[in-house]
């Protein structure tokens, strides 16, 4: 199987050099002989006859691009299979019949042959609650729990028809079974009716051992609960009153978007979109829609029953383009001024583009042809025909790249047109001289790149002068991030260069270690982001940790930036006794603090992630003591130990339960505390802070409990109802 590192060589902080065997255990690499285009590598997956497994399948997706996923089936038959990817990190993820799915990074450069290891692994299973009712038919998607990534993703599942399936459905029961998944960390994602997507906490799947009790176990969830909340309706419509169908509208709550809760629904033939379970009284953010140009959105202090939304009709603008011999242009790009589409012309020279109503000037490009401007009024929803439209041949404008300090001439100069590709690339030759088809309309902004250089953006215009263009020898930034108390190299860190008028995004490489390219000389700052990843939603976190750095002519700068995990010694009062065990918890992890002495335990906090602390009893009971804030930089810290606490017994028709799952949540049906009935039916849960509680008895409230200071509250028998 491919063995999952999905906690690992994607985060921050991970020591990726000799010290980490099991990327040699995951890839056997050997170096394929292949010709691929600029930008691509061929891989050659080889799989293991350690399992005969059928229904195999492999995906590669990108991590910090747009760039499309592949996903391939291997056929039954075959040992291989090869496949043209991405030369940039990508994730690749296989599966197939009876065997463990496992995902693990493949990183840009050399061209390789990678062998897929199939085995066994272990299922994920649990049960997904609406309010108090098992949720039927509800997805779920499993994704990694700490992916550093700049898509979304969900872990492929299997296959159907030569496409992955990406979740799961819940049974009448809410109950849901994963296919079996390689050791690792993960979270599920619930896609619950009226739009929410809801993630749960992270879950750790040990590796597959039938040699030990519970070593082939399906790993089991604690039940998650999707609460019931608000309901409202979005009516989108156009200007002129039609229902904006098929559409897809977004709703976002909360301020801070680590804490944020994200929806999305689609609308009916009527234009209405469903929400469902929002919570009232916070700040709520209503988008329309993603398959418009255009977006309308709303903000709300307090959850309305009903929005209406309202958008521009868009219009269709279309024409014929032809040269002065009254022959086709084809490939002409079209744009508008009031929209965000572009349109290319056909074989025959014609063209459809959508755009807003209103008074907007049309632009056509193409390469040989000078740039063609039309004005044209267009009103709602109509169907604008601009029957044919002329482009003159382009005037010859000639030019020389120098270097500003000597005069010397630039050769292979690159001269690109940014806001029109179609117009192509123009390349000096070796007196540095170019020439270049331009139109008398308004400068047209260039960029200009060579070996040694810093980009030159400039704008030009047609003119019987020799234009000029002088470029500045460039410098380079350096920057290297570590994590963590070792300093070890920061594996796939993003990072922002920005500076005046120049922007750019990195990612460190397995050293720690990004290249900035050229850059014009003067300052910039570096931005050092958080990236995750988690099922739909990506995060992006930034601007607290900036450096300065001047950049000067032929001269390579070092920024260097060391942040990451912190330790922080934790001590209790009073002091816990020796069979507790200390559990910290974050979006990114779950680790057992390290005990250094009676009253000492070390715990690791992620940059930029809260950390709850949970006292582990030896009977499995935990309850949850502080929350570390994502911001503290503290490296100590005393926590009171409480005691309070409840005890009671479970009974259903007048036996005991045993083995029920006991939880005290929050007033906002957060967990911070569960534990489960021992064979007498009874229950012990101790170490609470004072607190109003609701007391969840498997997924159903039983009572709600206060606490208070150093109270030991005996509730008694508690009754179940009969089945």
């Amino acid at each position: 199987m491919l063995r999952s590192l999905l906690g690992d060589p994607l985060t921050r902080g991970t020591r990726v050099g000799p010290s980490s065997p099991r990327l040699v255990r995951l890839f056997l690499l050997a170096v394929s002989a292949s010709v691929c285009f600029a930008g691509e590598r061929r891989i050659e997956f080889v799989t293991t006859a350690r399992l005969a497994a059928t229904g195999r399948w492999v995906e590669v997706s990108p991590l910090n691009s747009s760039a499309r996923s592949i996903f391939a089936k291997i056929p039954d038959a075959d040992r291989s299979l090869s496949l043209t990817i991405p030369d940039e990190l990508v994730l690749t993820c296989a599966g197939g019949d009876g065997v463990a799915i496992g995902c693990a990074p493949l990183r840009p450069g050399v061209r390789t042959k990678v062998q897929l290891s199939f085995a066994r692994g272990r299922k994920l299973t649990g049960r997904i609650f609406l309010g108090d009712k098992p949720a039927s038919r509800i997805p779920v998607a499993v994704f990694p729990a700490n992916l550093t990534a700049k898509r979304p993703f969900t872990i492929p599942l299997g296959i159907r028809a030569s496409s992955p399936v990406r979740s799961v459905l819940c049974d009448d029961r809410g109950g849901f079974v994963t296919p079996e998944l390689a050791p690792g960390h993960y979270g599920i994602e619930v896609l619950a009716p009226g739009g929410r997507a809801l993630q749960s906490d992270t879950v750790e799947v040990p590796a597959f051992d039938p040699t030990t009790p519970g070593g082939s176990a399906d790993v089991v969830m604690e039940p998650l609960n999707i609460p019931i909340g608000w309901n409202s309706l979005v009516s989108v419509h156009t200007a002129s009153g039609r229902a904006v169908y098929p559409g897809t509208v977004g709703i976002v709550q909360g301020g801070k978007p680590e804490a944020a809760t994200f929806f999305s629904a689609a609308t009916d033939p009527t234009g209405v979109a469903r929400f469902e379970g929002l919570e009232q009284g916070v700040l709520t953010k209503v988008t329309c829609c993603t398959e418009s140009p255009f977006k309308e959105q709303r903000t709300f202090d307090v959850v309305p029953e009903s929005v209406a939304l309202t958008v521009p009709d868009m219009a269709v603008i279309h024409g014929r383009v032809f040269d002065p011999d009254g022959r086709p242009v084809a490939g002409a790009v079209v744009s508008s001024s009031k929209g965000l589409e572009r349109a290319d012309s056909a074989a025959e020279g014609t063209f459809r583009l959508r755009a807003a109503p209103g008074l907007q000037t049309l632009t056509f490009a193409a390469e040989g042809f000078a740039l063609k401007e039309v004005v044209v009024q267009v009103e709602d929803g109509t169907d604008h025909d601009l029957s044919e439209v002329e482009m003159a041949l382009a005037t010859v404008t000639k030019g020389v790249v120098l270097d500003k300090a000597d005069r010397r001439p630039i050769s292979a100069a690159q001269i690109a047109f940014p806001q029109w590709p179609s117009l192509g690339n123009v390349v000096s030759d070796e007196a540095g001289r170019f020439q270049v088809g331009l139109s008398a309309l308004e400068p047209i902004a260039i960029s200009v790149s060579a070996a040694g250089y810093a980009t030159l953006r400039e704008s030009i215009r047609e003119s019987s002068d020799s234009v000029v263009l002088e470029m500045s020898r460039a410098g380079f930034l350096r920057i290297q991030v570590s994590s963590g108390d070792a300093d070890e190299p920061c594996f796939n860190c993003h990072l922002v260069v920005r500076g005046e008028g120049e922007m750019k995004s990195l990612a460190t490489d397995a050293a720690g270690t990004a290249d900035s390219g050229p850059l014009a000389p003067g300052r910039y700052e570096v931005l050092l982001e958080e990236v995750q990843s988690r099922g739909s939603q990506v995060y992006v976190r930034g601007g607290d940790n900036v450096k300065s750095a001047a950049v000067r002519p032929r001269a390579t700068t070092d920024v260097v930036f060391r942040q990451g995990d912190r330790t922080m010694a934790l001590s209790f009062l009073p002091a816990l006794p020796l069979d507790v065990t200390v559990v910290a918890r974050s979006a990114s992890r779950n680790e057992v603090a390290v005990r250094e002495n009676s009253n000492r335990f070390l715990v690791r906090k992620p940059r930029g992630e809260a950390v709850s602390i949970w006292l582990v009893e030896p009977n499995g009971t935990e309850t949850r003591s502080a929350i570390i804030d994502s911001a503290s930089s503290r490296e100590a810290l005393e926590i009171p130990a409480p005691s309070s606490g409840v005890e009671g017994y479970v009974s259903r028709g007048g036996a005991a339960v045993a083995d029920a799952l006991l939880t005290l949540r929050g007033q906002d049906h957060t967990v911070l505390a569960r534990t489960r009935t021992n064979p007498e039916g009874t229950f012990r849960i101790g170490r609470v802070v004072p607190s109003t509680y609701e007391l969840v008895i498997g997924a159903s409230l039983v009572q709600v409990i206060s606490l208070r200071e150093g109270e030991y509250l005996d509730l008694g028998t508690l009754i179940l109802r009969e089945k």
